[in-house]
C-alpha cells in the first residue's frame, strides 16, 4: 500500500492554474518580475504539496498497526479500545505535523517576499505569506480551513465554497475522509471513495468500552454518524490550522521586523471607492479635476473623534480616512467599500450620508458606522473576511 492515492499531490499543471498570474497582453514584452513571481510561487507550491502529501502518509503507519497484530485480536472491549487510541493519535499526529509546516513555511515564504517587495500588492509579507499558505491547505485538504467558511459549506453540502476564483478541485473528497478511510481499510484510490462508507466503531471519538457494550457491542458507526465524525475531524482540523496560521503570521511578523528590508518597506497606499486619500498634513484642499474638497490626514494623526456619531462632516470624513490608515497599518488595504459592507449594507448610500452628514441620514445607519470604525483593526479585518467568505 506504499504507493497508496495521497491529497495534495498536485501536478505542475493544477499549482499553474492556481496560483497563475494574469498574462501580458499579446505583443507586450514579459514582465521579468512577473514571471520570476510566476516560477517561484509555482515551486513553492510544488514543494508544499510534497511536503503535506508526506504527512498525510501518517495513515500507513496507522493501517500497519490496525492490520497487524491488533487485527488478529478478537472482538473485544480491549481491542477496540487499543484500535481507537491507535486510531486517535495517529490523525492527532498528522493534524500537528501540519501545523509545524504552517509554521516553517509562513515564514519561509515571508522572507521570500520581503526580498520581493513589488510582489506584496495589499498586505504586509507576512500577511501575504499567510493567505498563500491558507490556499496551499485548501487545495491539499480539500477544504475550507476558516471555520466560518467551512460552515457555510457543510450548510451547502460540501466542504469546499465555489467563489468562482477559488472552485473545487474535480475530485473535492476531503482529505480527511479519505484518510479515514485509508488508515481503517487501506482504500486504494479516489474511484473507492464512491461508495458508501460506514466507520468501525472504534473511530468514534468518545469511543469507550461501557458506551460500545451499551450500544449493542456494534462492530461500525452508521453512515450517518460516519459523517458526524469525519466533519468533526474537519472541524477541528480547520479550527487548529487557521489558529496555527494566526499564531505563525505574528512570528514571521516580529522576527521580520529586525529586518532592514522590512523597516524601510514603505506604508500601502490606501484608496477609496472614487479617489485616493492623500498623506499630508494640511487640513483639506480642492481637488484638481473636481472642485470639490479633498480631505487631507496626517498619517501621524489616527486618533478618531471622541464622538464619532455626532462629529462634523469634516471630522467624519477624517475618522473615516484615519480608520482605512489604522487598518492599512494593521496589514490590509481598505477602502470605503469595506466599511459600508461590513456595517451591514448591499450598497454605498447611507454610507455616502453618514460620511457628508447628511439629514437623511438614519440613526441606525449612525450607529453601525460608528460602530464600525470604532472597531480595532484586527477584528474589523476577521469580521470583514467572514462577510466576503459568505458572499
Amino acid at each position: 500500500m506504499a504507493g497508496g492515492y495521497a491529497p495534495g499531490g498536485k501536478s505542475p499543471a493544477e499549482f499553474e492554474s492556481a496560483l497563475k498570474i494574469a498574462p501580458d497582453p499579446v505583443g507586450a514584452p514579459v514582465n521579468p518580475q512577473s514571471a520570476q513571481r510566476e516560477r517561484t510561487l509555482i515551486s513553492f507550491g510544488r514543494l508544499f504539496a510534497s511536503k503535506t502529501s508526506e504527512k498525510y502518509q501518517t495513515w500507513l503507519e496507522v493501517n500497519e498497526q490496525l492490520t497487524g497484530g491488533i487485527a488478529t485480536d478478537s472482538a473485544s472491549g480491549a481491542s477496540f479500545a487499543r484500535k481507537h487510541d491507535v486510531f486517535r493519535s495517529g490523525l492527532k499526529n498528522w493534524l500537528e505535523s501540519l501545523v509545524e509546516l504552517v509554521l516553517s513555511e509562513v515564514d519561509t515564504l515571508s522572507r521570500i517576499a520581503i526580498s520581493q517587495p513589488s510582489w506584496l500588492s495589499d498586505a504586509d509579507p507576512a500577511r501575504w505569506a499567510g493567505l498563500r499558505i491558507r490556499g496551499l491547505l485548501r487545495k491539499s485538504l480539500r477544504q475550507e480551513i476558516s471555520s466560518d467558511a467551512l460552515e457555510n459549506a457543510f450548510r451547502k453540502g460540501s466542504s469546499l465554497l465555489d467563489s468562482g476564483d477559488q472552485p473545487p478541485p474535480k475530485s473535492s473528497t476531503p482529505a480527511i475522509e479519505m484518510w479515514f478511510r485509508m488508515a481503517c481499510e487501506g482504500v486504494s484510490g479516489p474511484q473507492d471513495m464512491e461508495q458508501p462508507w460506514r466507520a468501525p466503531f472504534w473511530c468514534y471519538q468518545s469511543f469507550s468500552v461501557p458506551l460500545w457494550t451499551r450500544r449493542g457491542r456494534p462492530s461500525h458507526l452508521t453512515q450517518g454518524h460516519t459523517e458526524i465524525e469525519i466533519r468533526s475531524a474537519q472541524r477541528r482540523f480547520a479550527g487548529r490550522l487557521g489558529n496555527a496560521l494566526e499564531v505563525a503570521e505574528d512570528r514571521a511578523r516580529v522576527s521580520l521586523a529586525s529586518d532592514p528590508k522590512f523597516a524601510q518597506e514603505a506604508r500601502h497606499e490606501i484608496t477609496s471607492d472614487e479617489r485616493p486619500v492623500p498623506r499630508t498634513t494640511s487640513a483639506y484642499a480642492p481637488s484638481a479635476t473636481t472642485g470639490t474638497e479633498v480631505t487631507r490626514v496626517d498619517t501621524k494623526a489616527t486618533a478618531l473623534p471622541n464622538n464619532i456619531h455626532n462629529c462634523k462632516t469634516t471630522d467624519r470624513r477624517n475618522a473615516i480616512n484615519a480608520f482605512i490608515l489604522k487598518v492599512a497599518d494593521a496589514g490590509r488595504k481598505i477602502t470605503r467599500k469595506h466599511i459600508w459592507i461590513v456595517a451591514g449594507y448591499q450598497d454605498r448610500t447611507e454610507f455616502e450620508r453618514y460620511q457628508r452628514h447628511d439629514t437623511r441620514t438614519t440613526a441606525s445607519a449612525t450607529h453601525a458606522f460608528g460602530r464600525v470604525l470604532s472597531m480595532n483593526p484586527g477584528d474589523f479585518i476577521a469580521l470583514l473576511d467572514r462577510k466576503t467568505a459568505l458572499k
